[in-house]
């Protein structure tokens, strides 16, 4: 599993994504309790560059050897954001599942919109794709969009890739855990 943690929080006036609370919990409490069946990897405040030089540095972390645990044959990586509080192990289940044949698969949003943060990859092709990239400063879509893979939505709400980039956003997740009771990351909706 790589988090993405390591993101400036601009659109939030620079506060630390990862410590931001949805639910009584943090929002890395949340996204590491739904990947509890699978290795976390953390990629934090101290990486410099943008998302694709963060994942190369979380598949650093894999021993070549050593896949992540998972009951699709261990051989998949998800890549997630640490600020998507609706994350559950059931969604990323399924995102394994739909991975299957493809060197990945991601969510889509209500719009269809690919969610890149949101997904599950096949080591192998998640690391070549990103040794590839011209600069760890590379757009994530463009490296991403050329795998094999499968998009899929969610029928679960709050879906899996609701996110906190904004302090409407985050008020709006705040909203949605408290009024599901949802005060544990993992036990809403997949």
């Amino acid at each position: 599993m790589v988090v993405l943690a390591g993101g400036s929080g601009r659109r939030l006036g620079g506060q630390d994504k990862a410590a931001l609370v949805v639910g009584g919990r943090t929002l890395l409490e949340r996204v590491l309790t739904a990947c509890g069946h699978a290795f976390p990897v953390i990629v934090g405040p101290e990486q410099q560059g943008g998302p694709v030089a963060a994942i190369e540095s979380g598949l650093r972390r894999l021993s070549p050897d050593t896949s992540p645990s998972n009951a699709q044959g261990g051989d998949l990586v998800a890549v997630v954001a640490v600020d998507q509080p609706f994350l559950t192990r059931k969604s990323l289940d399924v995102l394994a599942e739909a991975a299957s044949g493809f060197d990945g698969a991601i969510y889509a949003d209500d719009n269809g919109n690919p969610q890149w943060l949101c997904g599950v990859w096949r080591v192998t092709a998640l690391r070549a794709a990103v040794s590839a990239s011209p600069s760890e400063n590379a757009a994530l879509r463009p490296i991403l969009s050329g795998l094999r893979h499968n998009t899929i939505r969610s029928a679960a709400y709050p879906p899996p890739w609701l996110d906190c980039d904004t302090p409407e956003q985050l008020a709006l997740c705040r909203r949605l855990a408290e009024a599901s009771g949802d005060t544990a990351a993992g036990t809403s909706g997949g």
